[in-house]
C-alpha cells in the first residue's frame, strides 16, 4: 500500500496529488487505505516535513514552533507526526474537516490521543458502513453513477 509514500513525502503537493488519486479508488480499496489509516493514529513517529508552502499547523503556531505565514491554508492535524498525518487523509478521504478538539498532536498525552482516536474511528466506520450500503455513489459499470471519472484500482507506487 501506499502509506509509505504518504508518511516518507516531506512535501505537501505530493501528498496532495496522492490523496486525490486515492480518492477515486473504488470503494472496496479505499475502504482498505481507510482503515489501514486508522490503525496509524495512534503513533507518534515523526514524519517529516520541509516544504509545506503556504500552510500553518494550528497546533504548532499556537505553540509558537511554526511562524503563522500571511496567507495560505490552516491545517488542524498535526502532519508532522504519523498520527496526524493518517487523520489529515482521512479528512481529505471522506470529505470532511474534524474540529480543532479531535486534532493529532505530538503533545497530547494517551488517554487524551485514545480518545480522539476513537471518534475519528467511528467517523471512518460510519462512512464505510454508508459506502456499503449505498449511500454514496457506487462503482456501476466502471463509472459512478451520474457520470464522473471512472473508479480505478491501486497501482503500486515507487516510493519518491
Amino acid at each position: 500500500m501506499e502509506l509509505n509514500v504518504l508518511f516518507s513525502a516531506t512535501d505537501i503537493r505530493p501528498l496532495a496529488d496522492l490523496i486525490r488519486e486515492w480518492r477515486r479508488y473504488a470503494p472496496p480499496y479505499r475502504e482498505k487505505t481507510l482503515q489501514a489509516l486508522a490503525s496509524q493514529l495512534t503513533s507518534v513517529t515523526e514524519s517529516r516535513m520541509t516544504e509545506t508552502g503556504n500552510m500553518a499547523i494550528l497546533h504548532r503556531v499556537v505553540s509558537g514552533e511554526m511562524p503563522f505565514p500571511a496567507r495560505g491554508t490552516v491545517i488542524v492535524q498535526d502532519i508532522f507526526i504519523k498520527g496526524g498525518r493518517a487523520a489529515w487523509a482521512i479528512e481529505k478521504l471522506i470529505g470532511i474537516q474534524f474540529p480543532g478538539s479531535l486534532a493529532i498532536t505530538h503533545e497530547l498525552d494517551n488517554e487524551v490521543r485514545e480518545a480522539r482516536v476513537a471518534v475519528i474511528r467511528a467517523f471512518v466506520q460510519t462512512y464505510l458502513n454508508g459506502v456499503r450500503d449505498g449511500r454514496e455513489s457506487q462503482a456501476e459499470g466502471g463509472v459512478r453513477k451520474g457520470g464522473g471519472r471512472p473508479w480505478i484500482k491501486p497501482k503500486p507506487r515507487a516510493l519518491q
